[in-house]
């Protein structure tokens, strides 16, 4: 399947090492958001600091070694979120255009984006994950789908896709491709490219395949935040900061984690009122978070911790990114913002204080007819008589802001560092009383 006259320089073993450890360079602020009656998308290049990657038809990369050019190509990360159900993908989107497109249109060819292609588009346009393993193709001509691809090497093309059947001569399309894919040092034309040649077959879409569109049903496309992700999904192994509105600062989340923590974001602001409540006081307030995981978990590490110094929430493990740790941890950077001078001077005297008010948050929240309750739930020797006690306060407040009074709230704040043992300290007479809290039920409408 050798197109004659093509000198390629094959890749061995350690070019494909150095290539496999490229890092992307991911521009966020040049991305670009469009959208559909199903899906939103974000896309933007995905490009490489000292390196050019290369995916093109071979037509034209004769073309370009006989006149000394780069090739024209498309290489981009999308991320798409269905509007209804909330699941999101990411994914690498690939086009190369055939000769006549590059000659006549090559100026249009940036203007392909996933949910709309140029009406004069003539080429290839794949999906891989992002460890560039194939997941479907669509073969254009003149803008119109001519088919789709199929690798006709399995091992060439690095994907787990098979081909269900041979070639037949009553199937209508029988276009063959052969894509130069490969690496270079930025900088360089044509010359000392690493490349390889992937062939591909291109037969008639089904009928249940979406024309044009990524196969999320594959067992390589990288699920951010939809049903059936297990906490072992392999697509951590590439970091992307997937910019979300609100008050995410950075991560250094997988796509796997990103997915959970938007989706308990999501969770914990459609929970209730004061959920929301607390998320619009953090974002009018311009508090901005950055997010990560614990670099050495143990047994006994807290599911979730709030970091007063870095403003960071890191989590213990993938299991860990729930609404209710997020919940706890975002009134904590509530407090941060709400109290002069943060909470990290509270970090010894005020300890108890600083968790106690966020429990008792927690407890309060909770629908009416909610299980009672977050801050004695761990104390294994808080008398009954007590937890029924503390309980009834809670469900007062549920029906009643009014309820919360600074006497009972001292009362209870006494006990719970005398029968917490975990967060017992001395306690700071500043945060006697739970001001952070009488805030945001004054920013709502909740009561």
């Amino acid at each position: 399947m050798k197109p004659n006259g093509l000198l390629t320089k094959s890749v061995n073993d350690d070019d494909l090492q150095g290539i496999l450890n490229l890092q992307p360079i991911l521009d966020w602020n040049i991305a670009e958001l469009s959208n559909d009656s199903v899906w939103d998308a974000v896309e933007l290049p995905w490009e490489y600091e000292d390196a050019e990657e290369i995916f093109v038809l071979s037509e034209v990369w004769e073309y370009a070694g006989a006149n000394n050019l780069m090739p024209e190509q498309v290489v981009k990360l999308v991320v798409i979120r269905h509007r209804q159900r909330g699941d999101i993908y990411g994914f690498k989107m690939k086009i190369a255009p055939d000769l006549d497109y590059m000659l006549d249109s090559g100026d249009n060819l940036r203007i392909n984006k996933y949910l709309v292609r140029d009406s004069d588009l003539s080429g290839i346009v794949i999906f891989c994950s992002l460890d560039d393993r194939f997941i479907n193709g669509w073969r254009y001509m003149d803008g119109v789908i001519q088919g789709k691809l199929v690798p006709a090497n399995v091992e060439d093309a690095g994907t787990r896709a098979t081909l269900s059947g041979t070639r037949s001569e009553d199937w209508h399309i029988v276009l063959d491709e052969i894509v130069i894919v490969g690496y270079g040092p930025k900088g360089l034309m044509h010359a000392n490219m690493y490349t390889q040649e992937n062939g591909y077959l291109v037969f008639p879409a089904d009928e249940m395949e979406r024309p044009g569109g990524v196969d999320t049903s594959g067992p390589v496309v990288d699920t951010y935040g939809g049903s059936g992700n297990s906490d072992n999904d392999s697509s951590g192994d590439i970091l992307l900061p997937v910019p979300l509105d609100g008050i995410i600062n950075s991560h250094i989340l997988s796509p796997l984690q990103l997915g959970k923590l938007e989706k308990a974001q999501k969770e914990l602001i459609n929970e209730g009122c004061m959920q929301e409540t607390l998320y619009n006081a953090l974002v009018s307030n311009n508090v901005k978070l950055d997010f990560g995981m614990y670099a050495n978990p143990t047994e006994t590490s807290a599911p979730a911790n709030y970091d007063p110094r870095e403003r960071s929430i890191k989590f213990k493990d993938n299991s860990s990114i729930t609404k209710d740790n997020l919940k706890e941890e975002f009134f904590h950077a509530w407090q941060d913002s709400y109290y002069s001078g943060g909470i990290w001077q509270y970090r010894e005297t005020g300890k108890v204080n600083v968790e106690f008010e966020a429990k008792v948050f927690k407890d309060i929240i909770e629908s009416p007819d909610a299980t009672c309750c977050w801050a004695f739930g761990d104390v294994e020797n808080l008398p009954e008589n007590l937890s029924t006690e503390y309980g009834l306060w809670i469900y007062g407040i549920r029906e009643s802001s009014i309820s919360l009074q600074d006497a009972d709230y001292r009362k209870w704040l006494n006990l719970y560092n005398q029968y917490n043992t975990e967060y017992s300290s001395p306690m700071h007479q500043n945060l006697s009383t739970p001001n952070a809290i009488r805030s945001l039920i004054n920013q709502s409408d909740c009561y």
